[in-house]
C-alpha cells in the first residue's frame, strides 16, 4: 500500500477537529427554520428547524465524517438529478442535544453567527413547547423570518403566517364556547335573559389582549386572548320578538 493511501486511511480514522467542523459549517452549512401550512397541526401551520451541510457527491466522505462527529444525521441527495448531497439534522431534540452544544462551545466566525443565535433561540423555545401557543408561534415565526436574508427565499410571507394563525385559531374559540352559547339560548327560550356584555362584533386590540368576536343567527360571542389563551368570553343574545298568542273567544 502506498504512502498516500495509508495517509488517507489514517485521516479517515482521525476524529475531526472541532474548529474545522465549525469552519466547514461557516462555509457549507445552513441553519434554517421551515414554516408552511399543515392541516394536521392545531395551529394549522408547521414550524421545524433543520441543520444542513452540503457537498458534491464525489466528496461525500467528509459528510460521513461529520455524521460520525455528531453521532447522527441523514445523508441524502439534494434532488433527484442533483450532484450535491446533504447531511441533515432534523427535530428539536436532536438539534438541541447534538448540534447546539458544539456551536455554543465553538462559535461560528462569520455573520452566520447572528442567524445561528436566532435559530438557537427558536429551537430552545420550541423545546419548551412554546410553538403550541398561537401567539408564541407568531413570535417564533417573526424570529425565523428575520434570519437568512430576511426570509426572501421563502414561499410564504410573514403576513401569510400571521393571518393564517389568527384565521385558524379564531373558529376554535367559537367551538370552545359552544356549551356556553347553547346554555344561554336555552335560558332565553324559557323567557329569561342572559348577557355578559361583550364588546362589539369584530376584532381589535385591547389593553388586556386581542379581542375576537363571532356573530351567528342567535347572537354575538366575543373572547379576549392573552398570549394566545382565552382570558374571558361573553355571549350576547339578539333581541327575539315574542310571538303573540291568539286569544280564546
Amino acid at each position: 500500500m502506498g504512502d498516500n493511501a495509508m495517509s488517507a486511511d489514517n485521516q479517515q480514522e482521525r476524529p475531526l477537529d472541532p474548529w474545522y467542523v465549525t469552519g466547514f459549517f461557516d462555509g457549507e452549512g445552513c441553519f434554517s427554520i421551515s414554516i408552511h401550512p399543515h392541516p394536521g397541526k392545531r395551529s394549522r401551520w408547521y414550524i421545524g428547524p433543520t441543520v444542513q451541510a452540503y457537498q458534491h457527491r464525489d466528496r461525500m466522505d467528509i459528510l460521513e465524517r461529520l455524521q460520525a462527529f455528531f453521532g447522527g444525521g441523514k445523508i441524502r441527495p439534494k434532488g433527484p438529478n442533483s450532484s450535491v448531497v446533504t447531511l441533515s439534522f432534523d427535530g428539536v431534540g436532536v438539534i438541541a442535544e447534538r448540534i447546539l452544544p458544539h456551536f455554543d462551545r465553538y462559535p461560528l466566525q462569520s455573520r452566520k453567527q447572528q442567524d445561528y443565535l436566532k435559530f438557537r433561540e427558536v429551537v430552545l423555545r420550541m423545546r419548551l413547547q412554546e410553538h403550541r401557543d398561537a401567539a408564541l408561534f407568531v413570535e417564533l415565526a417573526r424570529i425565523a423570518f428575520s434570519t437568512n436574508l430576511q426570509g426572501k427565499q421563502r414561499r410564504y410571507t410573514l403576513a401569510d403566517v400571521e393571518s393564517g394563525i389568527l384565521r385558524g385559531h379564531t373558529p376554535e374559540l367559537a367551538i370552545g364556547e359552544e356549551d356556553m352559547v347553547r346554555s344561554a339560548w336555552r335560558h332565553a327560550e324559557r323567557g329569561g335573559t342572559e348577557t355578559t356584555a361583550p364588546p362589539p362584533t369584530g376584532g381589535s386590540n385591547t389593553a388586556s389582549g386581542v379581542r375576537e368576536c363571532e356573530a351567528d343567527r342567535v347572537g354575538t360571542a366575543c373572547c379576549v386572548l392573552e398570549r394566545g389563551s382565552i382570558a374571558r368570553c361573553g355571549y350576547e343574545l339578539r333581541a327575539r320578538p315574542r310571538k303573540k298568542r291568539a286569544r280564546r273567544l
